[in-house]
Order: C-alpha cells, then structure tokens, then sequence
C-alpha cells in the first residue's frame, strides 16, 4: 500500500521557498535582538552598580553585547562608507569611489553575520603531568581517596530529587572504606582518632583525639535549596553523622551542619530527620532560619577575614559564622561539578557560604578575583582555605560526587562518558586531608570528562588557585598571603601538594617517583617486609609468581589486589610497583 498524501498541505516551489526565506529572515534578526537586549540589560545592571558586572549573568550578557555592538558598528560603518562612495562619484573621483564601496561592501558583509559570543579554548594546564608542587600534608600526605560505585545511585532521571535516590547501605560502606584507606587503618574507630590526631599535631596542639564536648561544624552546600542535583546529598550527610556518633564518638548536639549564604529546602530537613530522634539536637543553620528544625546565621563581631588583596572587600567588614568560630574542627562536604565562570567548584568555593560582608551572607565581593582565571592572579579561593577557622580547623575534606552535572547552569545530573563512568552518573566519593590535593584529583576527573563530553565551561587557567595555595609560601602572583591578620608580615605556608596525574591516571606517590599525590581507588596494598617472598636471598620471577597467586584478580573485588596501577591486570609493572612500596632486597 501506499502512503496517503495530504494535500491540503502541499505547496509549490516557489510557496516553499517564500516560507523558508521567510523563516531564514527572521532568523537573521534574532543574533542582533538577543545583542541589543543583552546591551539593554548590561547597561541598566552595571551602570548604577559597577561590581554586578562580575555577576555571572552580566559576564554572559557582555560578550553578546559587545557582539551587537560590532554588528551595529559595522552596518553604520557601511551606510557612512556608501554615501562617502556617491559623493566621490558625483565629484568625478572615481579611485576614492570605489575604495569606499569596497569598504562599504565588506562591512555590510560582516554586519550580515552579527558576531557570535566567543568561547575560550578548553583547558590546558601549564605544568607536566606528575610535575608536583607544595608540600603535602594528611597522615598519609598527600593522599585522596576516590570510590567509584554505580551501585550508589538509582535515580530514573526524571522522577523527584536526584538525592533521594541513593542507596544508604553502599553509601555508609563507601565512606567507611574511604577513612580506612585515607588513614591506613583497619578500623572506623582508629581512622577517625588518626584524622584527629594529625590535624591537631600539624596546628599545634599535639597528638591528641577528640575530647568530649568539642563541637564539629560541617559546610554542607545547599547551593539551590534542593533543585536536583545541586545540594549535598542528605544521604552523605547521614553516612557521615552516624559515623560521627558512633566511631568518632561525638554527641549529635555538638554538630552543626551549615550553610549561611543559602537557606534549607523543608523537604530537605524533612528527609535528613526522617529518623525520628536519632539526630535528636543536631543543628542547622542557614541565611534565614525561617524553616522549623534551622537557625539563622550569626556573624562572629570577634573573628575576620582579612583578605590579602584589600580590595576585594570593597571597604567592607568580613566575619565568619559564630557555628564555625566556636567549633573546634570542621569538616568540609562540597558538591563536585565544573563552573562556568571559575572552570571548577569544590571545597574551596564551598566557603563562599561562610562568609558576612556588611551583614550580608553575600559572597559576590569575591567574584571578581575568582571568575576566569588566569595563572599569576591573585585568588580569594586561596585566603580562605588558609583562615586559622576555616582551612585551619578542617578534619576532612569531601566531595560528594553521587550525582553531578556537567554544567553548573542547569544543576541537573548528567551521565558522565568517561571511563569508569562509562555512561552512567558519576557515583563517587572523594576524601583527603589535603585541600591542594583533592581538587587537583578533581580538576584531573573533569578534564578527562571534557576530553569525551566537552564541557564547555572548563576553560580558563583553572588550576591557578591550586598554583597560588600550593606554593603560598611564595606564590606566583606575589601575593601575601595570609587572612588571618590586618598587617600581616609573614605569608602561609603550603596549604598542600598540587599536580597533575599521567595518561594512566597515576600520581608520584603512586609511581614512587615523587612526593606529590597518591590517589587511592582500591584498599591499598597490605605491608609486607621484602619483595622476596619464597625467602631465596633474590627478588625475581618466582617472587612476581607467588605474588601474583597471594592477589588474583577478582571481578568487583573490594578487598586488596594485586593491580596496583589499576589497569585491569596483573603483571610485572605491579610488581615494580610492589617494589617500589615494600622494600625491595638489597
């Protein structure tokens, strides 16, 4: 049979060729509209304002803007250059004649094509791979675990919040592996007393654990008040409060969760106090404490921040929440995504909600050194993860990656291409002491996501913060560095190790080439005294044989194996690596 042909939709040629003319039309006018308007916009913002030209919305709105401006520029510049053109005519001068016609001719050519806004070239950093900078820090410096696991997230896609889709149970157990990992320990109880320990070492205060009653605040990101995808996950929440209370030993009533430049989504509280009274006296605060369960944000008159570039303040007062002041550790708990004016966000930003210029939880005062960087720029980012009561009072530092996006501007989950990912969401946690580290592994994981799925915000010298904090010491802007003093003479020190990993995702801890980064995504290989293990006096292939029998590869396997650089198999390169770790015989 054939099709049925409706005909009282049909038209001739030339009918069509109106309609598409007519269309094209249109069209041609939507680049220089959308230009005008973003001028429109552009100039009512800025002019009575000038720092909301630092805005993310005027720093899109600039570059369409200034694109209708050459297609304006242009199209007058034609119409000038064609009366110019008949005037000369009329004057019998023919060469200057048809000089400003081909003038006129060119420009109206480029006014017919209004330009588009530009976008930046992807990034690419400045330093080599596995080229380390900074000093490391953590009780096993330098070292960021991530787990990857597709069996932490069920979410359809479509149906509610992405956070309500998580499975707790493998959540829980993720977490727990990660502190064990992080620390070298074979229990929760013991990794939460080593993280205690060292932090308190490296401030100061000596090798001690926690002592009962200290209070523990934890910088959550509520960023959009529970639009998919963009809030810490209630479920990482949960998983780190039950281990708070039941191996760190913490009474809930000392914890705070907080986020003071966003409020608490109901439904939000609603989920994480599902439980009844099992987070009985567990605060949190946010910029409105309007929802039942919050409480408002209160500055601390007594504690600044005082910013290395004066600048930045804009003559302002900065103070930090009195839930952060008056705790004694902090842990940071940041959503993981790319951003399209600073590249990347992570535990840095996250403490864009712990700061109150002129009773304002605002933090737009610090976009300006922050947006579209550039490597020897000076970066707010960096006196923040310095502050004595901020990046000096941090426990742990986390990223909850059960579910992000690609972009910033929607918010809403993405499935990432990339290996492991594989098309599936990105399912990871990931967790360091160290807050150079860290961000540095997730700058890697982002590049190699833009490298399948190009991400088009990850543009700019990204990584210049991670520059600036590892070598703050003496950083390549020149910088002073140091938040904690009106005056200060001398500047922090490292605030951690940055690099970038190998085409093999390793880093020189994990070739034993370097004391830059160790990422960790499996249990770490077990001590042993010496790589020879059948006792002959010699490391050699009866040695790699009973190796290779003590760890076989196991599909899905949790427990230590022999893959050392994570290739997918085991063979003499993991050998070398084993090694290298374990004291090889001499």
């Amino acid at each position: 049979m054939h099709p049925v042909k409706d005909n009282q939709h049909r038209c001739c040629p030339h009918a069509q060729a109106q309609r598409a003319g007519g269309r094209g039309r249109l069209f041609r006018w939507i680049l220089p509209a959308a230009g005008l308007a973003s001028l429109a916009w552009f100039l009512v913002r800025v002019i009575p304002k000038p720092s909301r030209a630092a805005y993310p919305c005027q720093r899109m709105a600039a570059p369409m803007a200034s694109g209708f401006i050459l297609w304006a520029m242009s199209l007058l510049g034609s119409a000038a250059a064609l009366a110019k053109a008949r005037g000369f005519w009329r004057h019998a001068r023919p060469v200057p004649a048809i000089l400003c016609l081909a003038a006129a001719v060119a420009l109206f050519v480029h006014s017919d094509r209004p330009a588009a806004p530009s976008v930046a070239a992807s990034f690419v950093p400045a330093d080599a791979p596995n080229s380390p900078i900074g000093v490391a820090v953590g009780v096993k410096p330098g070292r960021v675990v991530w787990i990857h696991n597709p069996n932490a997230t069920n979410w359809d896609g479509v149906t509610g919040y992405s956070w309500d889709y998580c499975n707790q149970a493998v959540v829980d157990q993720m977490l727990s592996n990660s502190l064990r990992w992080l620390t070298g320990s074979s229990t929760d109880a013991q990794a939460w007393d080593a993280l205690f320990r060292n932090l308190n070492t490296r401030r100061g205060r000596g090798s001690v654990g926690y002592v009962a009653g200290e209070k523990i605040a934890i910088k959550a990101n509520w960023l959009n008040h529970g639009t998919a995808g963009r809030d810490t996950s209630y479920m990482v929440l949960e998983a780190m409060l039950d281990q708070l209370i039941a191996n760190a030993h913490v009474n809930v009533a000392d914890v705070t969760i907080y986020d003071a430049s966003r409020y608490l989504n109901p439904d939000y509280i609603a989920a994480l106090t599902a439980n009844g009274t099992r987070y009985a006296g567990l605060h949190l605060v946010d910029n409105r404490g309007q929802t039942a369960g919050t409480t408002l944000a209160q500055a601390d008159p007594n504690v600044q921040v005082y910013y290395s570039n004066p600048a930045v303040a804009n003559g302002g007062t900065i103070f930090l929440p009195t839930c952060v002041t008056e705790a004694a550790y902090l842990i940071n708990m940041a959503i993981f995504k790319p951003h399209v004016n600073l590249g990347v966000t992570m535990g840095a930003k996250n403490h864009f909600g712990s700061v109150c210029r002129s009773g304002a939880w605002d933090p737009s005062f610090m976009h300006s050194t922050v947006y579209f960087p550039q490597y020897g720029q000076y970066n707010a980012l960096v006196d923040l993860m310095g502050h004595a009561h901020l990046g000096g009072k941090t426990l742990l530092y986390f990223l909850d990656a059960l579910y992000s996006p690609v972009t910033d501007q929607t918010g809403q989950p993405a499935r990432w291409l990339s290996d492991p990912f594989n098309n599936g969401w990105s399912s990871s946690i990931l967790v360091s002491q160290d807050p150079v580290a860290i961000e540095s592994v997730g700058v890697d994981i982002l590049r190699a996501e833009n490298a399948v799925q190009p991400i088009a915000v990850l543009t700019g010298d990204v990584d210049n913060y991670l520059h600036e904090a590892a070598l703050a010491a003496s950083p390549p802007s020149g910088t002073l560095y140091n938040s904690n003093v009106a005056s200060p003479t001398t500047s922090f020190g490292s605030l951690g190790v940055h690099e970038h990993w190998n085409s093999n995702k390793l880093y020189t801890r994990n070739l034993g080439t370097g004391n830059g980064i160790e990422l960790i995504r499996q249990a770490p290989l077990p001590p042993a005294p010496s790589a020879d293990f059948n006792g002959d006096g010699r490391v050699d292939g009866k040695d790699f044989l009973i190796w290779q029998l003590h760890f076989p590869m196991s599909s899905g396997a949790t427990h230590a194996m022999g893959d050392a650089d994570y290739n997918g198999t085991v063979d003499g390169k993991d050998f070398m690596y084993w090694q290298q770790q374990y004291t090889p015989l001499r």
